[in-house]
């Protein structure tokens, strides 16, 4: 199994009733038992507004037809036959007692292709949503919207709830804030219910005829746990009038495996920890689900906690949340693969941004993680400190800067992170824990911190204008990678001492650290100079989205030079 972490830039449902809040969030969905496919949900979303479901890419082409083998017939008789043939046409051997010559199956051509129809859009979809509409509406346009989400889901619900898969229901919801539920209710348990094949769509003005044409940051729509419609502040100021907040905003209903749930341009935000229970805004349990263009700002506690799922987040930020005492992302088993998201100006104490335990992955692609906060007893990436076993975090192509708390952390794990093509710099304390797996095509820069590796360096760039040290806590071994202001050697007491020495074999000049460019000068040696055969087989791009090889041969660091803007 297999997490990866890359670099990322941020461009940025029926009403149901939960359990009972004290009841922890790893025991609400235990695992079926059951295979579920986990393949990532929806279509490619690179662009931000690409309606889900579609690919620009091939409009033309057919599903599940031949057309090279448009004209041959099945089970074709001989013309030289002059008997009718009453046999199985599979069968070539004349009936018994009959002159009949066999049946000629050269010209037969029997189409085997068995791929099913792409999944389409229901009759009666989209379902429209408008803060003025009335649930009494048909949702069947603009003019007759619907007020609420979870009326909306459940329509949607009931449109594919007998397809199996091959058709769904978009839900358009127009700029507005929405709620779980009624205003001023004191029901803090309910939620929006995420359901499958359900693609629920923020972002629009109320008046479009297709996705492409809605802004999502102009058309701003809001998912809040604020029954009240009263909540104030924000975590420079503090956090007001959040205690008759719903408990959640979205979740998996109990019991039910979601497939093909996709949540695409909203904010979701004032989710305020239970006092009864770390409730999580949203859970997803047992279920695959996928949020694109979404942000998840101004929250307090945990904002998400996934069990024995699949979850996808493209296009992604989080900014401003409180989660002291717990978690931001806590993946208790199953998958999440982050891409092309931000984390930023995220505060915790004794806490973790991202928790990873069990059998959880989590991939990590072309993502961004800047000016988050924490004290001394904080991680941005952990794993629990005991002895367990297993690959949990995978790290490509992403960005770590200006961060105060320790990167990674994992005492006592084996094979717990694998980092690739990433960009670490000005973080008060980078330490990154990886026995004996790769650390590859990384550039770690560091004007004010102590920069610590267990790990083995290959085809890096680790510069700290403090020290660097290796080896805490186990081995690190060195191949093609530059290291100043520290040592090549595995032995941290003689690191310490400084008796080892410094890499004087290469130099390195970057663009311009102060704002972050951690490219190089055509004046590195740096560049070519690092060992293709030990970058991964699935790595082909650099940190700025460029071939990874644009040389004679791989470049050190995070960057192939020249980067090309």
């Amino acid at each position: 199994m297999k997490t990866l972490l890359f670099a990322c830039v941020f461009v940025f449902l029926g009403l149901t009733a939960c359990d009972d809040p004290t009841e922890t969030e790893d025991n609400l969905y235990p695992p079926n038992g059951t295979d579920r496919d986990t393949a990532p949900v929806g279509t490619d979303d690179s662009s931000t507004t690409q309606p889900i479901g579609t690919d620009d890419t091939n409009t033309t082409a057919t599903v599940g037809t031949d057309d090279s083998n448009t004209t041959a017939t099945v089970g074709t008789v001989d013309s030289n036959t002059t008997q009718p043939v009453a046999t199985d046409d599979s069968d070539t051997t004349a009936p018994v007692g009959t002159d009949t010559p066999p049946v000629d199956t050269d010209s037969a051509t029997v189409d085997t292709d068995t791929t099913p129809p792409a999944p389409t859009q229901h009759a009666n979809c989209p379902v429209y949503v408008s803060k003025s509409g009335s649930d009494d509406n048909s949702g069947a346009s603009w003019s007759e919207p619907l007020l609420t989400p979870h009326t909306a889901m459940a329509k949607a619900k009931e449109y594919v709830a007998d397809s199996d898969g091959s058709t769904y229901c978009e839900i358009w919801i127009a700029k507005g804030t929405y709620t779980p539920g009624p205003a001023n209710s004191t029901n803090q348990t309910l939620f929006i219910p995420l359901e499958s094949h359900v693609h629920m769509m923020g972002g629009f003005a109320g008046d479009e005829t297709h996705p492409l044409q809605r802004n999502i940051s102009l058309n701003e729509t809001i998912l809040s746990p604020d029954l009240f419609g009263d909540d104030e502040g924000d975590m420079a100021n503090g956090f007001e009038n959040r205690e008759e907040n719903s408990f959640r905003i979205l979740s998996t209903p109990e019991g039910e495996a979601i497939n093909d749930a996709i949540i695409d341009g909203f904010v979701l935000e004032g989710h305020q920890t239970s006092p009864k229970a770390q409730s999580s805004a949203i859970i997803i349990g047992n279920s695959s689900v996928r949020f694109v263009n979404c942000a998840f700002r101004s929250n307090i506690g945990r904002m998400i906690h996934v069990s024995n799922s699949n979850l996808i987040i493209e296009n992604g930020l989080f900014a401003g949340n409180d989660y002291s005492d717990t978690t931001l992302l806590h993946i208790s088993s199953g998958s999440v693969t982050l891409t092309n998201t931000s984390f930023i100006e995220n505060r915790g104490t004794s806490a973790a941004q991202i928790y990873s335990t069990d059998d959880a992955i989590t991939t990590i692609q072309n993502c961004r993680f800047l000016y988050n906060q924490f004290d001394e007893d904080s991680t941005l990436l952990a794993t629990p400190g005991y002895p367990w076993s297993g690959e949990k975090f995978y790290i490509s192509s992403s960005l770590f800067a200006n961060n105060s708390m320790r990167i990674v952390s994992a005492t006592g794990y084996t094979g717990v992170f694998h980092i690739y093509n990433s960009v670490f710099r000005d973080t008060d304390h980078i330490l990154i824990v990886m026995p004996d797996q790769p650390f590859v095509n990384n550039t770690v820069y560091s004007s004010d911190a102590k920069v610590a590796l267990t790990a083995d360096i290959k085809n890096s760039i680790v510069v700290a204008d403090k020290e660097v040290i290796l080896g805490v806590g186990g081995d690190a071994s060195v191949e093609y990678s530059f290291i100043q202001g520290g040592c090549f050697q595995s032995d941290a007491k003689e690191c310490l001492e400084g008796t080892l020495g410094h890499d004087v074999t290469h130099t390195v000049e970057f663009t311009d650290t102060e704002n972050g460019d951690l490219s190089v000068l055509p004046t590195s040696s740096t560049i070519d100079a690092g060992n293709a055969s030990l970058l991964p087989d699935d790595i082909s791009l650099d940190f700025a989205g460029q071939a990874r090889i644009s040389g004679t041969t791989i470049d050190m660091g995070a960057y192939e030079y020249p980067v090309t803007p």
